[in-house]
């Protein structure tokens, strides 16, 4: 066996064992598989541990369920393989569970989901942030929240999400916030949710330089009636369509990541796939853009939208058919690592190491509840113990224990508004089809490499 790409090494100090020789064993359910040209490939989906496995190896791990061979240990060390009836969800629990408590313990918040304003300047008949109390952060709010920063970051850098609302209408706040955590010498970078609006050439250059902006999330409904039909600003005399389009150029040019997300209903499934094409002649090639597509979360907005068995069937198949020319075009489909491992923390919801602050200084944890199911104040800190558990209660399906993508699965959490409950249709396919497809790109990866380091025989 050769290792091509090392797992959690944390992950597998706690995990390692050895099995028995004449214990019964089978194929750890956490594996994925590929054949390549030099033999099987298989991923620990727990782990993340990526091998070349040799013929008899492959051999061994085709005939499970059986007796442990001593000759093949280091499958079992790798837990490629485990003893026949164990439980590898309550494993997965129990090391998700013992890891939390341990980033729990060491107290320090660095992801900070901070909400300058929730005014918007778009008025998108989806939005789940309908009928919300708008108010704009004030100068001391902000400083203090810079203090709360500074009191519980442990010293360590930390990541700043604006979000609102519309962030740009608040971005004398975020040049407050990023120009005091400078002077503490604080380390911080940033990433943004935005329509993308309000940005110029100016505004880019000045989010990478005084912000850190890292990546930035613009959402496109549609190409130019669609687009600015659905954002509907108001008293705008230009065209947000194009505008928008030209700030993305903008903060591409300044070396800011964009992610661009389609929201998909049935008002847009045909135009939307007019739109990707235009993406792609416009940003096709770009390594620092993405373009993926999610459905409207129904009934939510002023003006929701609401599906029977008939209109969710086509959704379903809009949605399918827009996601495989993503794939073509070269965008992945659906957001996933190099390699599938345990996720500790489905969002902030869950992380202890994160928090949500609104503009009036409350404390939450979830983004599409921002003043439901607070768990404090910058006044008072993190006073509601019983909230942070309630987020993070999970619920597993019958399917989910045998699934390969159990451990980094995100729709487990039992109280989550928008992620609750089964997979989407063909969402679990298409994950494991992208994580084949990773897996196939970093053995490459490893054989232009000579095959040195993390290689090495076990």
């Amino acid at each position: 066996m050769q290792i091509v790409a090392n797992g959690k090494w944390n992950y597998q100090k706690l995990l390692r064992f050895s099995s028995a020789p004449g214990k019964a064993c089978v194929a750890s359910l956490y594996l994925l598989r590929l054949e390549t040209e030099d033999g099987a490939l298989v991923c620990n989906t727990l782990t993340g541990e990526l091998a070349l496995l040799s013929p008899e190896e492959k051999r061994f791990l085709d005939s499970l369920p059986g007796e442990m061979d001593p000759a093949f240990s280091q499958l079992a060390s790798h837990r490629f393989i485990v003893p026949e009836g164990c439980r590898e969800d309550e494993t997965a629990g129990q090391l998700r569970s013992l890891l939390m408590k341990r980033r729990e313990a060491a107290g320090a918040i660095c992801h900070y989901n901070i909400l300058p304003t929730t005014f918007c300047n778009a008025r998108c008949f989806y939005c789940f942030e309908s009928g919300i109390r708008h108010v704009h952060m004030s100068p001391e709010t902000a400083e203090e929240l810079v203090r709360f920063i500074a009191a519980h970051c442990s010293g360590q850098a930390v990541r700043l999400s604006w979000f609102g609302g519309e962030p740009m209408l608040g971005r004398e706040r975020i040049d407050q916030i990023c120009g005091r955590l400078k002077e503490m010498r604080i380390p911080y970078q940033s990433e943004m949710t935005s329509n993308g609006y309000l940005f110029d050439e100016a505004l880019a250059k000045h989010a990478r330089e005084q912000w850190n902006l890292k990546k930035i999330q613009i959402t496109l409904d549609g190409t130019e009636d669609v687009y600015n039909r659905t954002k509907a600003y108001p008293g705008v005399r230009d065209n947000p369509f194009k505008r928008v389009l030209r700030n993305i150029r903008s903060l591409l040019e300044n070396g800011i990541r964009v992610n661009i997300r389609l929201n998909l209903d049935l008002h847009n499934g045909k135009d939307l796939a007019a739109l990707i094409g235009e993406l792609k002649e416009r940003f096709g090639g770009n390594p620092d853009i993405n373009v993926y597509i999610q459905p409207l979360v129904p009934e939510v907005g002023f003006d929701p939208v609401s599906h029977g068995e008939e209109e969710q069937a086509a959704l379903k198949l809009h949605l399918q058919e827009l996601r495989k020319m993503l794939e073509k075009e070269g965008w992945q489909p659906f957001r996933t690592e190099k390699l599938p491992h345990l996720k500790l923390s489905s969002c902030m919801a869950d992380d202890p190491a994160s928090v949500q602050c609104t503009p009036d200084g409350i404390l939450s944890k979830c983004e599409d509840q921002i003043f439901q199911h607070t768990i404090g104040s910058l006044a008072d800190g993190i006073v509601n113990r019983e909230e942070l558990l309630w987020w993070r209660e999970r619920v597993i399906h019958a399917e989910c224990a045998v699934c390969p993508l159990y451990p980094s699965c995100r729709y487990l959490l039992a109280h989550c508004p928008v992620n609750r409950g089964k997979c989407p249709p063909g969402e679990r396919e298409g994950m494991i089809s992208q994580y084949l497809k990773n897996m196939r790109t970093v053995y490459r990866q490893w054989k232009k490499t000579g095959q040195k380091g993390a290689s090495e025989p076990v």
